[in-house]
């Protein structure tokens, strides 16, 4: 078993037993605990059976991410007592072997991944006592044998998809009652949440003696508490939330009992004194209680506060963590107030709260433990989140054990984004154990769940510390919104720690979609009256409106500046090394205005020019075209990649500038300019051999430094002679890095659009667009086979065979093999340039170039694409012919066929034409796949896609000879014309799709020849006449779309013959007749659309055998019953509107389970409705209105309760009675009541009731007016049109407040039929406003057709209150939605019917054939209408007919723009609404403390810029004079900023001391975090060293070097910011009191770092450095171990043609190289030094001085030489390591050594890096160095370990020998 997992014999070895040999001995019958979480895998033996036989008692192999099916040979063990596998990765079901352990006592099998049924032979498992099992996929009934395992003591399970009951901890089933409860007297725990019970909590609860908890959570439970339940003496855990109990709280509790939820219940009456004990959690939300006027009463039921009196209108939360504003500017409200588990907060200014519910399962039996445990619910990290801009946000969080709510109070109605964000802080990242955990929990918003099983990690790709975020549009009706986050007892409970489950939340924020009418300022107390708060509001004005006068000046001093700096700041975000940035017009002026004097060249970017800055350097401006075809992109991409990048051989970014449009790069000037002018241009330059071969190298060291070694790893991408640049001394730079891409070296390549230059493109690119680092190895290559034959890659001047370089050569091959693996990497090409590697003899001409025979008149870059295509077969002529017709007349460029990686003007059938890609890609368009098996190696076009690209024309007649296409799309474009006869010729067809287009003429009968075919769609169409018969012919047809054709007659009778249809789509077309009987017989169907057709007669009783029908849609019949539908149990969506249907609604209706949409409006149904047509569990939308229902609605909880998706329900225009239910009253419930005989109280809606009685009898109006959509708006002819914006839903209406008109919206877009995400659902819902920006020239109210209200079924406005007579009806119209030209956009026809008073008015009605065939063009219709009971009702509908889906989907339905009413009489009312003189002082303090806010906030910005100026002023002086001479400066930071980061140095923040200083670690505003090194005013290494360092690091750029951020100079102190490293320095890694655990590999990998940053140093960088003080705790090591050189206070530069520097010495003792210690004489040889001893550390573990070991081990290089010369170098490994390469130690111990010879003897870091990685050998003879075997060392002598500055030599030579 142990094998076929593959665990190791180690860790069973570290485990302390055996598992080669006899497997019970050691810790398996020793002493050690089973259950220690260090003993894993573990098994424990009895050895007391007879014979002296041990037998395995115990197994636990959990948290090892084990997969594959549990193993059946466990069942052989049968002596086991416990088992356990729980959280780990296996699949199937559990054997039933397991069966056989008939002793087993204790069974762990929590988040194993298991599921299936429980196997009946557990039965046999009658000893249990306790089993673990939750969180695993268990399907079926829970067996009933489990009532078997009488000794049972514990029982943690969770079902998903069970429908009976049990009980302990499970979760998860779909109903049940507690009756098995009554004998189970023995529970102490008892967790029965989310399981739908119903009924009561028994009376005799209290007997239950033993309980300490009780959770019955998310219920259906009703009836009252029972008494005894709080008075149980060991109970201190109750929660009854989400239930229906009633009744009062009782006046009596336990003591014990000290978390009690009682929240989402039906209590009432007023609290007893023992709900007021301040140690009592007590959770009372969303109940009846009577409370006084503390802030709780804003969260009973209802949510009160501010409901009506609307306050905010957006919010952020923090969630866990302080105030922070985002960069969005939203305040994030602090939410750190720890949570019990029964618990809640209100804000102080009552504008949210959250509510805390759920314990940890962690806490059985210790109460103390379990109070301090429940208050964990705040989460933090101090990580830093780099891809996010608000790090902070993400940095804390609050969790939950169980429900986490959070609600928003007095928020203005409307539609709202709201925004979650993620980050997973708990679970961790890596491969252990700990990172196995699985977080999942779902999300509700304003009662709907929007996100099911949501887990962070998951969504975050796998990543924790990952931030996510999801946005929901949600829409606001009682101004409260409600968000909930919901463990429904998934995922694993106990990784990385017992208890880690739950919801976790980051930040919440709002912003609505509309614009607020409120302040969003909390309410003031203030009660003085006017005078007083005019008087105190307007002294301070005078005063302040001086210092606005300056604010304003200094603005617009500033305000070009700070444009510039804004648009920096946006151009740059996410860029870490941010440039340099220089004004406009010091460029300007440095250019001579930009003189083409000046001018440099030209490239794709813009011109370059010459320019001389104030400060004396040349530099070369690179200036971005206006019309670049390079862009923005490149700029920013360019400016990324430079700056992150130093090295000799690469151009310098001194900096660039942004003002306005314009974007400016500013390099260092190179005289030679670029290496193509130099080697073939018109001024050649005189290069010698040597000059050549030291080009090629310095372009290979640039590149092996992009690709290796910088600390982002870069692609350059077009490596090529005229982006190599030559400086003064023709030293090369590569330049040019606006296509350069950042890449990961884990990742094998980049899949990316293909950019460069034909000639330098490797083939796999240009052919693939896979690209790697090798790309640039292939451009190399090419270079430097232009270097050495002085001419271009490609000369059509020259002979035939010599026009192509690359053919004519073939000895530099190697660096450009067509496959990128036989590429070597640049680090190697450099060791092969400087001989370091032997180049192989045998180099092949790549194979691409070999394969073909070259016609060299053509152009390079049809050599390219023969080098990437396989020549054998080929396509045939006629048919590339056909094509490329087709495609010219249709204007599809070859560019964007490029684009798919298929050939227009060449082969088309290759790249994706003949791969594996998908046809119905979406990304592959336009598309054509061919099939190459045909005779004599011809392709043969089979599939054609030309979808959505508004061509426009007419089918090419060439399209019909393409006689092997089985699948042509056409759909979603322009095409005119008629539709050929020769259709028929395609008779291989098998999907054909021209839907969407402008087609027109009859549908040509020969596509009845296309017999294979299987999909046929033509709707939305021109077409006239009849449907073909010969479609009859298509028996083999699935799928038939021709809705909005425009054909029409009836439906030919040989369609009784598509017995196969599965799907038919036939509305809105002129088909008539009765619905044929046949289609009964279409056995298959799922789904048929007859919808706005002229069908008569009734719905065919042969649709009763559509026993497969899912969705079924019929408008417009004349009459019949729903007596058809009784067996059509599969149906999920029934559309039966407007059919005149008679009869009542069957009562049967309650077991159409999978209903989830029913709408039976406008028929003549009567009769009550059918109590079971609300307790549908998947119906979400029911529209019953406009029938003659009778009855009163169902009382009770429903629909809520009982169905928790019916959320839309349309019961208008009915005879309904009664009360209204209280489920009716829920506010997230859409429920439209209009025009029934409800009796309601004295609201608003009894106004819409039958008759319409407000305003009957005593009219108040004689006008109104509505801006449809849109805000309130005076017309020209004085008529105020009011605003109608309210967003509403698919079953609401809206009153205005003065009841003088109203709104009502019923009807559900078609575009949701398919959809599964009722949230997703609910968003398009409230899509009923539209708004252009458009301005409508011939008309005066252009504003009035600027927005319009639109519905899916029925919009009706009510006008009351109105004078009776007669009256002008005005309706506005304007078709904003179907837009105007030759697009499939315009394609679009809305079509509906227009009432007013009941009477149809208009039929048909179609705004844009109205107008002309225009859309965006008002239209005005009158009508005269007469009022006779004082209401006005217009009423706009749609009964099916018009497209469906053109622009997009659901664009259909009533749409208009403005209703007005004026009257034909002389009125006899005042038209106004009733006075209210109740004034108070809201809108008067509004009008003055705008202004105030304003004022005060630009004298603040003011007084802000002013101090800044000032502190940046003084700064910069002294930042100029220190860094006078530094060419590149660092980022300077304040003073203030460091000391908020550091939290102003704390010692708790101090990371350590050294000579320069104490070193503090920060967090940066923007979220980084960081290291601050702080000079001590004594510091004995000073001014002079910071100065260096910064000179030093400024001017380097490396993987393994430490990266400063900045630097501050405040007054005498002297800062340096870097970069923050998690895991310290190497010296504390090694051998320091908190060591890590180092592998050898690791080990290695640091050894190999910082060698390669210490080559960089010498050789590569741009200046050449040598470190002087390279030891251990000058290496810091990151997060994942890689090694960063650090502590450049003592750094030299020096130039490498002088011998050595002369130089006082300074170093560290034991690293100091012997020649610089006794002479002074400085090379880079001394670093070499300093890294041979830092290696023998790395691989001993000790330092190199340790007096307590004996003598002969004291010195660690002498103790290395002995070892060697008596072949003991293995000694030398540090004991903590168990596994390593023998070879590669002794390889790096024998480089080590070489490093400390003498130092002529000493190799360059160069060699090392070859040395060490194996491209070199190490000399098999390494002798003791002459200053060691001359020396008699004095152990005697104390090592000492300090850092100095400076020392004799003498003395220092003292100590070293």
């Amino acid at each position: 078993m142990f094998s076929q997992w593959r665990i190791p014999q180690s860790a069973v070895t570290n485990m302390r037993w055996n598992l080669c040999g006899d497997l019970c001995t050691g810790a398996v019958v020793d002493s050690t605990n089973f259950n220690d979480d260090n003993y894993n895998p573990g098994i424990k033996c009895d050895c007391n059976f007879p014979n002296f036989t041990c037998h395995v008692t115990a197994l636990n192999f959990s948290i090892n991410a084990l997969s594959g099916q549990v193993p059946r040979e466990i069942g052989q063990l049968t002596d086991l007592r416990s088992l356990g596998f729980g959280r780990n990765n296996f699949d199937g079901s559990l054997p039933s072997e397991l069966g056989n352990l008939r002793r087993l006592q204790h069974l762990y099998i929590d988040s194993s991944k298991v599921g299936g049924n429980i196997p009946s032979t557990f039965a046999n498992l009658r000893n249990l006592q306790t089993v673990g099992a939750s969180d695993n996929g268990f399907t079926g009934r829970i067996p009933d044998l489990i009532g078997s395992w009488s000794q049972l003591l514990t029982l943690q399970a969770i079902f998903y998809f069970i429908y009976m009951l049990l009980t302990w901890k499970i979760s998860g089933l779909s109903n049940g009652t507690l009756d098995f409860i009554r004998d189970l007297k023995s529970l102490r725990v008892l967790d029965l949440r989310n399981n739908r019970l119903s009924g009561s909590i028994p009376d005799d609860i209290g007997e239950y003696t033993n309980l300490t908890q009780l959770d019955l959570s998310f219920n259906n439970l009703s009836g009252g508490i029972p008494r005894g339940l709080f008075n149980m003496s060991k109970l201190f855990f109750l929660s009854l939330g989400n239930n229906s109990l009633t009744g009062t709280l009782l006046n009596e509790k336990s003591e014990t009992l000290t978390n009690i939820d009682l929240s989402y219940n039906e209590l009432s009456g007023t609290l007893p004194s023992w709900a007021i004990d301040p140690t009592l959690q007590l959770n009372i939300l969303v109940n009846n209680f009577t409370l006084d006027n503390s802030g709780y009463n804003c969260l009973q039921r209802g949510f009160p506060c501010g409901r009506g009196s609307p306050i905010f209108s957006n919010f952020g939360i923090n969630c866990g963590g302080p105030q922070i504003t985002s960069s969005s500017q939203i305040v994030h409200e602090q939410d750190n107030k720890p949570l019990g588990p029964s618990n809640y907060y209100l804000n102080p200014e009552r504008r949210w709260g959250v509510s805390n519910v759920g314990r940890r399962d962690i806490l059985r039996n210790n109460t103390e433990s379990t109070k301090r445990q429940f208050n964990n619910t705040l989460a933090s990290t101090s990580r830093q989140f780099t891809n996010a801009i608000d790090s902070q946000l993400f940095q804390t969080a609050r969790i939950s054990a169980g429900s986490l709510r959070y609600y928003v109070f007095a928020l203005e109605n409307g539609n709202y984004n709201l925004k979650l964000q993620f980050a997973e802080v708990v679970i961790e990242d890596g491969p252990t154990w700990k990172s196995l955990a699985r977080r999942i929990f779902d999300i509700y918003i304003q009662g709907n769940q929007v996100f099911k099983d949501f887990d962070i990690k998951r969504a975050a790709g796998g990543d924790s510390f990952s931030l996510v975020t999801r946005e929901v549009t949600v829409e606001v009706l009682n101004n409260y919104l409600d968000i909930h986050f919901f463990w429904a007892r998934k995922g694993t409970p106990y990784i990385p720690n017992q208890g880690a489950y739950g919801p976790l939340i980051s930040a919440i924020s709002a912003t609505p979609n509309f614009i607020p009418t409120v302040s969003n300022n909390p309410p003031s107390n203030n009660n003085k009256n006017n005078t007083g708060l005019i008087v105190g509001i307007l002294v301070p004005i005078g005063i302040v409106c001086f210092l606005t006068l300056l604010a304003m000046y200094i603005i617009l001093r500033r305000r070009k500046r700070r444009h510039t700096s804004g648009n920096y700041d946006e151009e740059f975000l996410g860029i870490d090394t941010s440039p340099y940035t220089f004004s406009y017009e010091d460029l300007r002026d440095a250019t001579d205005d930009f003189s083409p004097e000046n001018k440099l060249g030209e490239g794709g970017f813009g011109p370059v020019y010459k320019g001389i800055l104030n400060d004396g350097r040349v530099i070369a401006v690179k200036q971005l075209a206006i019309a670049s075809h390079q862009g923005k992109s490149q700029f920013v991409g360019e400016i990324a990649t430079i700056s992150a990048v130093q090295h000799r051989n690469l151009v310098k970014l001194y900096g660039c500038c942004i003002d306005g449009e314009k974007r400016v790069l500013v390099y260092e000037y190179l005289e030679n300019k670029s290496l193509d002018q130099a080697l073939f241009g018109s001024k050649k330059l005189s290069l010698t051999w040597s000059t050549r071969f030291e080009i090629c190298m310095g372009i290979a060291r640039g590149l092996s430094y992009l690709h290796e070694e910088s600390r982002i790893r870069i692609i350059h991408r077009d490596v090529k002679s005229s982006n190599v640049l030559l400086d003064s001394n023709m030293n090369p730079k590569i330049s040019d890095f606006g296509l350069a891409k950042l890449y990961d070296d884990k990742k094998t390549h980049l899949s990316t659009r293909v950019a460069g230059t034909f000639g330098y493109l490797a083939p796999v690119y240009a052919m693939w667009g896979h690209l790697t680092e090798k790309a640039d190895v292939f451009g190399f290559g090419v270079v430097a086979l232009e270097i050495i034959s002085g001419r271009p890659n490609s000369d059509s001047n020259l002979k035939d065979e010599k026009i192509f370089l690359l053919n004519w050569v073939c000895f530099i091959l190697f660096f450009m093999h067509a496959t990128a693996w036989t590429r070597p990497s640049m680090s190697r090409v450099v060791a092969m340039l400087s001989g370091d590697i032997e180049v192989t003899n045998i180099i092949n001409c790549p194979q691409y170039l070999t394969c073909f025979e070259f016609d060299y008149h053509t152009t390079f870059t049809s050599v390219i694409t023969a080098a990437v295509i396989q020549a054998q077969n080929t396509t045939d002529p006629a048919e590339v012919r056909v094509i490329n017709s087709m495609f010219n007349q249709w204007g599809i460029p070859e560019s964007s066929v490029t684009a798919m990686r298929w050939n227009l003007t060449g082969d088309p059938c290759t790249g994706t034409a003949v791969d594996s890609t998908d046809i119905n890609d979406d990304n592959y368009n336009p598309a054509i796949k061919c099939d190459c098996n045909f005779p004599n190696f011809t392709c043969h076009v089979t599939a054609l896609k030309v979808y959505g690209l508004d061509v426009s024309g007419t089918i090419p007649e060439g399209l019909w000879t393409l006689f092997n296409l089985t699948i042509l799309n056409l759909g979603q474009n322009y095409l005119t014309g008629p539709l050929s006869p020769s259709i028929g010729n395609l008779i291989r067809m098998e999907y054909l799709t021209i839907s969407f287009n402008a087609l027109s003429g009859q549908f040509p009968p020969e596509i009845g020849q296309l017999t294979d075919l299987r999909l046929l769609a033509f709707g939305t169409n021109n077409f006239d006449g009849s449907l073909p018969s010969e479609i009859g012919n298509l028996r083999k047809l699935k799928h038939l779309y021709f809705g909005s054709s425009g054909v029409g007659g009836y439906i030919p009778s040989t369609f009784a013959n598509l017995q196969n249809l599965q799907r038919v789509g036939a509305s809105d077309n002129g088909l008539k007749g009765r619905i044929p009987d046949f289609i009964g017989s279409w056995s298959q169907l799922q789904s048929l659309n007859l919808q706005g057709n002229s069908f008569e007669g009734s719905i065919p009783l042969s649709f009763s055998r559509l026993i497969s029908l899912e969705r079924l849609r019929i408008s417009g019949l004349s009459n019949g019953t729903l007596d058809f539908i009784k067996d059509l149990k599969s149906l999920r969506i029934l559309f039966l509107r407007s059919n005149r249907l008679s009869g009542s609604i069957p009562n049967e209706i309650g077991e159409f389970t999978n209903l989830t949409q029913l709408d039976l409006s406008f028929n003549n149904l009567s009769g009550p409705i059918p109590t079971g047509l609300f307790n549908l569990s998947r119906m979400y939308y029911l529209s019953l209105g406009n029938n003659s229902l009778t009855g009163t609605l169902p009382t009770g909880t429903l629909p809520k309760a009982m169905n928790t998706t019916l959320s839309y329900i349309d019961l208008s225009y009915n005879l309904l009675s009664g009360t209204l239910p209280s489920w009716a009253l829920d506010p997230t419930l859409q429920l439209n009541i209009l025009a029934n005989n409800f009796t309601l109280s004295n609201s608003g809606l009894s106004c819409l009731q039958r008759g319409f009685p407000c305003g009957r009898g005593s009219p108040r109006y004689t006008i109104f007016g509505i801006n449809c959509g849109g805000p309130q708006m005076t017309s020209s002819n004085r008529i105020v049109h009011e605003q109608d914006n309210e967003p509403l839903g698919p079953s609401t209406y809206y009153l205005t407040p003065e009841r003088r008109w109203a709104v009502s919206n019923v009807g559900n877009p078609v575009r949701l039929s398919n959809t599964t995400d009722i949230e997703s659902t609910k968003r398009q819902f409230t899509n009923t406003l539209a708004s252009t920006l458009r301005q409508f020239t011939n008309t005066i109210d252009s504003g009035l057709f600027q927005t319009a209200r639109l519905s899916s079924g029925s919009l009706r406005y009510y006008g009351l209150g109105l004078e009776n007579g007669n009256y002008t009806v005005k309706l506005q119209f304007a078709e904003l939605v179907i837009e105007d030209g030759p697009t499939r956009r315009s394609l679009g026809r809305r079509v509906f019917d227009i009432y007013i008073q009941g009477n149809q008015v208009f039929q048909d009605f179609d705004i844009k054939r109205a107008a002309g065939g225009a859309s965006f063009s008002p239209l005005t219709r009158e009508v005269t209408v007469e009022v006779l009971n004082n209401y006005l009702e217009i009423h706009l509908l749609w009964s099916g007919k018009g497209t469906c889906c053109i622009p997009d989907q659901g664009t259909y339905g009533p749409l208009i723009s403005a209703v007005s009413a004026t009257p034909n009489f002389i009125p006899t009312v005042n038209n106004n609404p009733p006075s209210n003189n109740k004034k108070n002082n809201t809108v008067l303090i509004v009008e003055i403390l705008v202004p105030i806010v304003v004022v005060s906030f630009l004298t603040y910005l003011a007084m802000y810029i002013l101090r800044r100026r000032r502190k940046r002023r003084d700064i910069s002086g002294k930042y100029d004079q220190e860094f006078l001479g530094i060419e590149a400066r660092p980022y300077t930071f304040c003073y203030e900023d460091l000391r908020d980061a550091t939290d102003d140095f704390r010692p708790a923040n101090k990371l350590g001391q050294g000579g320069f200083g104490p070193v503090y670690k920060g967090t940066l505003d923007d979220g980084r975090v960081v290291a601050v090194k702080q000079l001590s005013v004594a510091s004995h290494q000073g001014k002079s060293q910071f100065v260096a360092e910064i000179a030093t690091i400024s001017a380097v750029q490396h993987r393994n070097l430490v990266k400063l951020y900045g630097c501050c100079i405040y007054g005498e102190r002297r800062l340096l910011v870097y970069e923050y490293l998690e895991n310290k320095s190497l010296d504390q890694a090694l051998f320091g009191s908190n060591t890590l655990s180092l592998t050898w590999s690791t080990r290695f990998d640091i050894c190999l770092g910082i060698a390669r940053g210490l080559a960089y140093l010498h050789e590569e960088s741009r200046v050449r450095i040598i470190h002087r003080d390279v030891k251990s705790s000058n290496i810091l090591l990151d997060s994942n171990m890689n090694p960063k050189i650090s502590d450049f206070g003592l750094a030299k530069l020096y130039d490498d043609k002088n011998t050595h520097l002369s130089t006082r010495v300074a170093g560290t003792f034991g690293y100091l190289a012997p020649e610089y210690a006794m002479r002074g004489h400085l090379t880079e040889k001394a670093d070499v030094f300093g890294f041979g001893v830092v290696a023998l550390e790395i691989i001993s573990g000790r330092p190199n001085c340790d007096s307590s070991l004996e003598d002969d081990k004291t010195y660690l290089l002498g103790w290395a030489w002995k070892l060697h010369e008596t072949n003991r170098e293995l000694e030398l490994v540090d004991e903590k390591l168990s596994e390593f390469d023998e070879s590669v130690v002794k390889r790096v111990i024998r480089v080590a050594l070489l490093c400390t010879q003498t130092s002529s003897s000493r190799p360059s870091m160069s060699r090392v890096v070859a040395l060490l990685s194996g491209d070199m050998k190490v000399s098999g003879v390494i002798t003791r160095p002459e200053y060691l075997t001359c020396l008699e060392l004095d152990y005697s002598i104390t090592f000492k370990s300090s850092s100095l500055n400076s020392i004799d030599s003498q003395p220092m030579l003292h100590n070293i020998m």
